[in-house]
């Protein structure tokens, strides 16, 4: 039931949005896929891992398909920042804390803050 009410509430951005692959799970251990509105006001991406592995070092995460000069709030269970399109796209973002366990994933909600 609340994912289908998850569903409901983002229906036009996994319908309409434009969807990309930002890691491939044929190179890597982790996995990546973000779906971003035509207006480029909002997005969501999912990271997933495989499988754990010791010591890894901490994820950098490169969006795309932002505007540049919008600031965005990029917002997980247990992350939440702001940053520029230009950043989140260029410079990326740190995955913190880092995906724990195998087959582990998180959801970020990426929305533009209205200046």
């Amino acid at each position: 039931r609340q994912q289908v009410n998850f569903y409901k509430q983002h229906r036009a951005l996994f319908q309409f949005g434009r969807f990309s692959r930002l890691l491939s799970p044929f190179q890597d251990n982790l996995t990546a896929w973000m779906v971003v509105s035509p207006e480029q006001d909002q997005a969501m991406v999912l990271l997933a891992q495989t499988l754990t592995q010791a010591a890894m070092p901490l994820q950098v995460l490169k969006l795309q398909d932002l505007c540049p000069e919008r600031r965005y709030q990029v917002k997980s269970e247990e992350q939440e920042f702001v940053a520029t399109g230009a950043e989140l796209m260029q410079v990326g973002f740190y995955v913190f804390p880092q995906l724990v366990g195998d087959y582990a994933s998180r959801l970020y909600h990426v929305k533009a803050l209205v200046d």
